[in-house]
């Protein structure tokens, strides 16, 4: 370590088991770097011509021989810069130096003075926490590290120590008064090791740095990490690297509380990976606390996060769409319940992939959940499906969204008792696959059946808006026949687009979308025939899936009372 002689300016170099008492100043570097002492200029003359050694240097100096210190550590001067390996080394270090000097000078040389010469009176202290030395990243860990602090101002007076503004300082940057009123490097330390990962990101996520990177560099002492520095690669890479970092220290699922900036959300992808892209998504995580339990383990891979989560799917949520991550935090106070991160099931990646959807964090209420043995520590008083578990899951790295518009349909499934006769257009089906492929999502697409033995014959109609206004996932409705159809009506042509453009015109001629489909098999008893639609992936192709189905007895009963009271 590199230390400024402070009276003879000059800088001695100590191994790091004789490293002297020291004063460590921390300020902001001038919008000019040229008028900063940097460390080449040490011991030549034009080090004094420049505006830092009169308004930082020598003060500091005069400072710590005041107060009995021989040497001080400045960062414009104590670092070579030019040597990368060294920059490294110092950077990694750097919260140590701080949390190790005797004392910290801070120089705010945007405060003029403790007192204000025009009305003579004292500044408040918000004022000088409206400093730029309070905006700046790498002076987050300035702040917190040293055991004794002083605020100085542009002239060199005393404004007061960290202790003395801890209230101020607290309501700027919302750090905890027990971390800035701790007085000793060691009691600090352990402080911040109880304070939540997703907290501490929030003290620098409305910070600034000069050069994109340092973002992630400048918070490696406050989580306690090391890592090489790789200028070049971009805010966004070297703040997922810090974080993989703390993944290998810490099991504080904290970490994956973060919420996707306003900008973020304008983007045209839907699905984020499980680790944030800056500080700013971390703003509101200030009060996020981790809850007791047993650690859990992760496996951060090439294909994403394996991590052990309570899955909630959507039924257990009233009011919630999607599937939720339960994790082991909560915001301070609120003994609601826990927090939990939005996913989305990938099941063309596997049965235990999801994504990151870029929605808010909500608090799970135990309360509505229903099923309420999910929080207890033994086993599961039941194991539906439908209940939320324990899983071992994957959050991917980099998912990739499906498109949403499918273009082709596939015929899942029909009753034994049907038999399928037609299916249009005739030549883009396939009835190996069953599989009606298509260029155009819009076109219609119908399949006529008969029932065995009533030989009734129906028509599954899919079209993709009926004559809705904007594309939805699509439609699909069952038909009876005329009896006098019984081949392909002029309106089911190959391929023809949208066959109801006279809706009232079809309707009197060739069905009556009211009446249900039904039947009566030998014992008497009523049936009917229903289609259900969804979205669905084959080998990874988006497509759309029907399924036509029986109805039976009471249900078809219910299904036609429901169908009479939405008129």
């Amino acid at each position: 370590m590199r230390l400024l002689n402070a009276e003879t300016k000059e800088l001695v170099q100590f191994l790091p088991n004789k490293i002297p008492p020291y004063a460590i100043l921390s300020h902001t570097w001038s919008s000019d770097p040229d008028e900063e002492v940097l460390f080449s200029d040490i011991g030549k003359e034009k080090a004094k011509q420049k505006p830092a050694y009169k308004q930082k240097i020598t003060p500091a100096c005069k400072k710590a021989l005041k107060r009995g210190f021989d040497y001080v550590w400045i960062d414009t001067c104590c670092i070579d810069k030019s040597s990368s390996a060294e920059l490294q080394e110092a950077v990694n270090s750097m919260f140590n130096w701080y949390s190790q000097s005797s004392i910290c000078f801070v120089y705010l040389e945007d405060v003029p003075s403790k007192t204000d010469e025009a009305t003579d009176s004292e500044i408040e202290d918000d004022f000088i926490t409206k400093s730029r030395w309070f905006t700046r990243g790498w002076t987050l860990q300035e702040l917190i590290a040293p055991g004794n602090l002083i605020f100085y101002s542009k002239y060199w007076d005393k404004l007061g120590t960290r202790e003395l503004l801890a209230s101020s300082i607290s309501k700027k940057t919302k750090i905890g008064k027990e971390i800035l009123t701790a007085g000793r490097a060691e009691a600090i330390r352990f402080d911040l090791s109880f304070r939540s990962v997703a907290n501490r990101m929030s003290w620098v996520s409305f910070r600034e740095t000069t050069r994109p990177e340092d973002i992630a560099y400048c918070l490696l002492g406050i989580f306690d990490v090391n890592m090489p520095l790789l200028y070049g690669e971009g805010a966004t890479k070297a703040f997922r690297r810090l974080q993989e970092e703390i993944l290998k220290n810490s099991d504080d699922q904290s970490l994956l509380a973060w919420t996707a900036s306003r900008s973020d959300k304008e983007r045209t992808e839907k699905f984020r990976g499980p680790l944030a892209e800056h500080p700013i998504e971390f703003r509101d995580a200030g009060r996020i606390a981790p809850l007791p339990g047993v650690p859990d383990t992760y496996l951060l891979t090439s294909s994403g996060l394996r991590i052990d989560l309570l899955v909630v799917p959507p039924n257990c949520l009233p009011f919630q769409d999607g599937f939720w991550g339960v994790l082991r935090c909560h915001y301070t106070g609120d003994f609601t319940g826990p927090l939990a991160i939005p996913l989305e099931p990938q099941p063309w990646q596997g049965n235990k992939v999801y994504a990151r959807r870029k929605a808010n964090l909500i608090t799970i209420d135990r309360s509505k959940l229903t099923n309420h043995d999910i929080f207890q520590n033994g086993p599961f008083a039941s194991q539906k499906k439908a209940h939320p578990q324990n899983q071992t899951i994957i959050i991917q790295r980099n998912p990739k969204r499906l498109i949403d518009d499918c273009e082709h349909l596939h015929l899942e499934s029909w009753p034994n008792d049907c038999t399928l006769i037609q299916a249009i257009p005739e030549e883009q089906w396939d009835s190996r696959t069953r599989i009606m492929g298509s260029d155009d999502y819009n076109v219609t697409r119908v399949f006529i059946f008969e029932h065995v033995s009533s030989k009734t014959r129906f028509a599954v109609v899919f079209g993709y808006s009926f004559r809705f206004p904007q594309p939805t996932l699509g439609n699909v409705k069952v038909f009876k026949l005329d009896p006098g159809m019984l081949s392909s009506p002029p309106w089911l042509q190959d391929g023809k687009p949208e066959p109801w453009m006279d809706w009232e015109w079809e309707v009197e001629h060739f069905w009556d979308p009211d009446d249900t489909v039904h039947w009566y098999d030998s014992k008497g008893v009523k049936q009917g025939i229903g289609a259900a639609l969804r979205k669905g992936h084959i080998m990874g192709v988006p497509f759309f899936v029907i399924n036509v189905e029986s109805i039976k007895g009471s249900a078809l009963k219910l299904r036609e009372d429901l169908s009479d009271s939405s008129g």
